[in-house]
Formats: C-alpha cells, structure tokens, sequence
C-alpha cells in the first residue's frame, strides 16, 4: 500500500497489475470512453485503484457507488452515492444512465441470490433503453456464490457482442479466473420472486 501512496502522491495512476485489471483499463474503459452515445456512467465498487477511472471518460459524466462510506473518499469527483447496487433506482432517476459497470462485486458482498436480484432489477431501472451492463466476477468456487447465469432478472437483458474483442463473455485469464460479460437493456423483467424487505449487503472485497 505504501507504493499506491507513493505514486499517488506524485500524481501517476496507482493501478493493480492483473490480467483482469489490464483488461479492464486498457480495452474495456477506452472503447466505452469513446463512444459518443456513453454520457452517463455508473460504476460499482470504488477502491484506491479505481481513482483513476473518470479519466476514460473526459465527455461523459461519471458517477460511482459503493456501500462503504469508508470508500467515499476514492468516489468520482462528478458525483458518489454511499448506497447498495440494490437500491440505486432509489437515488437515480429512471433511464438516466447510458452504461453501468458492476466490476468485482458479484462473489464479494453481493452473494445472496435475492439480493442480486434486486441489483439488476435496480440496475434495469436506471438504465436508458439499449443501455449496456458490464459484469465483471470471478468464476472460481470461492466467490462463486451461485451461477450468475441462473438470475432471473437476466430476462431483462441480452448479451451484446464487445466489438474490440468478438464475444459477449471474455475470459480475462489468471488464478482468479475473472470474466466479464456484456449485456444491453432489453424487454421487460420477468416476475421476481417475492423478495425480503431492503437488507445491507457487507462492504464488497475485491482481489
């Protein structure tokens, strides 16, 4: 941690060296940067490696959010939300928002299936028809709480090809075995099952 402070200190990106990471910063964030119908962006977990993060996007407003207040501090200057991923259409208006990224959370504080549920429902909410979901979690049994591909609020969504790589699911490669998979905004949700009433998810972790 003391080099991240370091180099934070003299201004350079402190970033996690990870095939996932390098994934993440050198061709997924570019090509949403620089696409002109991405104004919007909401990106989940924030950490000291995130900081960085609104730079891909100098045209776009960016927003971050995370259930920590701990991690305020590392939040977007254009806008934080100390709030859980389930209950972002209760601080965003409907449709607002061109692209949502939910990096590194699924399998790290948000592992109960009802609450996942209520994420991408949430998520749906806020997005604007044809926006795009990216996920990004580690497909490893350890953080694999239940198959992601089995959530039934996925019914609102299409996977979407990314066009720098070909595929709507990337392997990113690693011991983490991190993938990412892309989705856009489709249809109406199916009916959920009946959920509990708004419960707190633990601060997400992540590798």
């Amino acid at each position: 941690m003391a080099l991240q402070t370091v180099r934070r200190a003299l201004g350079r990106q402190a970033r996690i060296d990870t095939p996932d990471r390098r994934l993440l910063e050198d061709v997924i964030l570019p090509h949403y940067g620089a696409r002109d119908d991405v104004r919007c962006v909401l990106f989940v977990g924030t950490h000291w490696y995130t900081v960085h993060y609104p730079q891909y996007f100098p045209a776009a407003r960016f927003l971050t959010l995370d259930i920590d207040p701990r991690q305020a501090r590392h939040g977007s200057p254009g806008g934080h939300l100390v709030a859980s991923v389930t209950e972002v259409d209760r601080h965003l208006s409907a449709r607002c928002v061109d692209l949502v990224v939910l990096n590194g959370v699924f399998g790290w504080g948000l592992d109960r299936r009802e609450d996942a549920e209520q994420a991408l429902q949430a998520i749906h909410a806020v997005l604007r028809d044809d926006g795009e979901l990216v996920v990004g979690w580690n497909d490893v049994p350890s953080r694999r709480p239940f198959p992601f591909g089995e959530l039934r609020a996925l019914s609102g969504y299409e996977k979407v090809v990314f066009p720098p790589l070909g595929r709507a699911v990337v392997l990113s490669g690693g011991d983490n075995a991190h993938r990412f998979e892309f989705y856009r905004k489709a249809g109406t949700l199916m009916p959920a099952p009946t959920l509990p009433g708004a419960h707190g998810l633990a601060p997400p972790r992540r590798d």
